[in-house]
C-alpha cells in the first residue's frame, strides 16, 4: 500500500505493532514464556525501523542482517538455526546486486521484511536458550545487532533533544555523515560489517559464560559501541 501511496508514519507505525502483536500471540500460542512473547511485540516496530533508518548506503543493511542471522544461528537450537541459515542464504542472493555498487536497491519492503525476519529469528532463538537454560546467551543476541541499534537510537534520542520533527527522513546518521565525508560507501559498510563480526565473535566466545557474565559484557559492550559512535560522531560533524 505505502508503495502506491505514501501512507502517514503513525499508520506505518500502528502495522508494525499489530505485526508485533501477531508474532508475539504466535509465539505464545506455541508455549513460549510470555516474556519472549513480549519481547517479539516489542522487537518488530523498532527492528523494522531500524532496518528502514539504516539502509541508506550500499550494502550495509543486508551485510548487517548476514551477520546477525549468521549470530543467532550459531547460538540458536534447531529449527530456529534452520530458518536463520535459510534468511542468511536470501540476503548471500542479494548482496551482490547491492554492493560494493548496488543496481537494486531493498527500499522499504525489502528493509521492513529484514528488520521483521530479525524480531522473528531473535525472540524465537532467544525462547528457545531459555528454554535449554541458556538464558545468559539471550542476552547477548544484542551485540550482532549492536551497530545498528546504537546508531539508530543516539541519532533518534539526538534529534528528540534538538525538537527536530523525528519521524520525517533525514540524513544525520552517523554512518550517512561519514559516508559522505569520505565519499565511498563500501568503506563505511566494510567498517559497520567489521564492528558486528567482532561483536559476534564476542557474544559466540561468551556464550560459555553465565548468565551474569553474559549481561555485563553485553552491558561493556554498548558502552564502548556508544563511546565509539560519539567519538566518530565527532570526526564526521
Amino acid at each position: 500500500m505505502d508503495d502506491h501511496r505514501s501512507l502517514s508514519p503513525w499508520s506505518r507505525l500502528a502495522i508494525q505493532c499489530l505485526a508485533g502483536v501477531v508474532l508475539g500471540a504466535g509465539m505464545f500460542a506455541s508455549h513460549a514464556g510470555w516474556y519472549w512473547a513480549l519481547l517479539a511485540c516489542a522487537a518488530v516496530p523498532v527492528l523494522v525501523n531500524v532496518w528502514n533508518f539504516m539502509d541508506g548506503i550500499d550494502g550495509i543493511a543486508t551485510t548487517q542482517a548476514m551477520i546477525a542471522l549468521a549470530c543467532f544461528a550459531l547460538l540458536g537450537p534447531s529449527p530456529v538455526d534452520t530458518v536463520a541459515w535459510g534468511a542468511f542464504a536470501a540476503c548471500c542472493g542479494f548482496l551482490p546486486f547491492n554492493y560494493p555498487r548496488a543496481r537494486i536497491f531493498l527500499g522499504d519492503v525489502g528493509s521492513g521484511t529484514i528488520g521483521y525476519v530479525l524480531a522473528a529469528v531473535g525472540a524465537w532463538t532467544a525462547s528457545g536458550l531459555d528454554a535449554e537454560g541458556h538464558r545468559g546467551s539471550a542476552a547477548l543476541l544484542v551485540l550482532p545487532l549492536s551497530a545498528f541499534l546504537v546508531d539508530a537510537s543516539l541519532t533518534l534520542g539526538g534529534r528528540i533533544l534538538r525538537r527536530e520533527r523525528w519521524w520525517l527522513p533525514h540524513v544525520s546518521h552517523l554512518y550517512q555523515r561519514w559516508a559522505k565525508r569520505v565519499g565511498r560507501h563500501w568503506i563505511v559498510t566494510n567498517a559497520y560489517a567489521l564492528f558486528s563480526l567482532l561483536a559476534g565473535c564476542v557474544a559466540y566466545v561468551a556464550s560459555a559464560s553465565g548468565t551474569v557474565c553474559s549481561v555485563a559484557v553485553v552491558c561493556t559492550w554498548l558502552v564502548l559501541a556508544t563511546g565509539l559512535w560519539l567519538l566518530q560522531g565527532r570526526r564526521n560533524q
